[in-house]
């Protein structure tokens, strides 16, 4: 089984000293290690709740296909694994939206994949995705009484089409604003090898993060992501302050080993301007290439950049 996870994970380090002297000493560099700890423990005390606090999902049906689902050119879902989706999925989608307003919306269909993980040539006569965006209220409106803003299914295929693509749009009224990848540098202007090699290194990076069982430094990198996210999800409680650290506490001791980076490339997302690696490879086509492996099954760690400033170092955005 696998579970592709938004968050990271971590264990705590206890160290021991046997003067008072090394005990202040313990004392400081555990202050100045858990900087971004205690930070992701009273981030959401800065978030805002407003009179209407509108939620945005996906909701989808995908028979006979694999796909890829952007909301303002971000992959908020995709499918690359074999069998139907079981029923409508759910996904919320507010991290993705950056402003009130017009929101892009575009769907990628490409064949079903088979049992042995690869995919079929030509779409089927039996192909079919059915999107919905739907807004509401959590707290003040049950999840079937969301309401419709948006709805788009693929036409009839006949078996001559290898892939599909269409797009659309749908208005949000969203309170918020979210900086997000927005004032990013366009990254497809960039030398594309050097730019891969910045994306590896970092993504190695992370990965050792995940390996070392490095609380702080997953937080440090995920801050502005949780900050961003809390923000469009209106978590602002002590609860929801605490969710990250009790989450990763909970799930980072079950990691055996990382697996290696490997059989990966380059993709750009954001009109150009976020970056990440995925797996080409039929058992983990699509998936990041950040994966643990956990004795009740692997865990998928997705992870997008963008550059904030021309020269400056790339940055988890998403």
């Amino acid at each position: 089984m696998r579970y592709r996870l938004l968050t990271g994970f971590m264990v705590a380090a206890t160290m021991f000293y046997n003067s008072s002297c090394g005990q202040q000493k313990a004392k400081k560099e555990k202050m100045k290690t858990d900087v971004y700890v205690e930070k992701m423990a009273t981030l959401c005390k800065s978030i805002q709740k407003y009179d209407y606090n509108p939620s945005y999902q996906i909701r989808f049906t995908g028979v006979a296909c694999s796909y890829e689902i952007l909301v303002n050119d971000f992959p908020v879902y995709y499918s690359f694994s074999p069998g139907n989706s079981a029923g409508e999925q759910i996904a919320d989608i507010g991290e993705f939206i950056l402003n009130p307003g017009k929101q892009r919306i575009r769907i990628r269909v490409f064949p079903e994949t088979g049992r042995d993980h690869k995919p079929d040539t030509l779409l089927s006569g039996n192909t079919s995705l059915k999107i919905r965006i739907v807004e509401g209220e959590y707290g003040k409106s049950a999840a079937d009484a969301f309401k419709e803003v948006f709805a788009i299914s693929t036409p009839p295929f006949d078996g001559s089409v290898p892939y599909f693509e269409t797009d659309g749009s749908f208005q949000a009224t969203v309170p918020y604003t979210l900086k997000g990848w927005s004032d990013g540098v366009n990254l497809s202007e960039e030398d594309s090898a050097a730019l891969e090699k910045e994306v590896v290194a970092l993504t190695d990076k992370i990965r050792s993060l995940y390996a070392e069982k490095d609380l702080e430094g997953i937080a440090k990198a995920q801050y502005q992501r949780a900050l961003e996210y809390n923000t469009a999800h209106y978590f602002n409680s002590d609860e929801d302050c605490r969710r990250w650290i009790t989450n990763t506490e909970g799930t980072l001791s079950k990691i055996e080993k990382m697996a290696p980076l490997e059989k990966y490339k380059m993709v750009l997302y954001g009109d150009g301007k976020v970056v990440t690696l995925i797996r080409t490879d039929p058992e983990f086509l699509h998936e990041s290439p950040v994966i643990a492996i956990r004795k009740e099954g692997l865990a998928i760690y997705p992870y997008f950049f963008y550059r904030p400033r021309p020269g400056a170092p790339l940055e988890v955005i998403r």
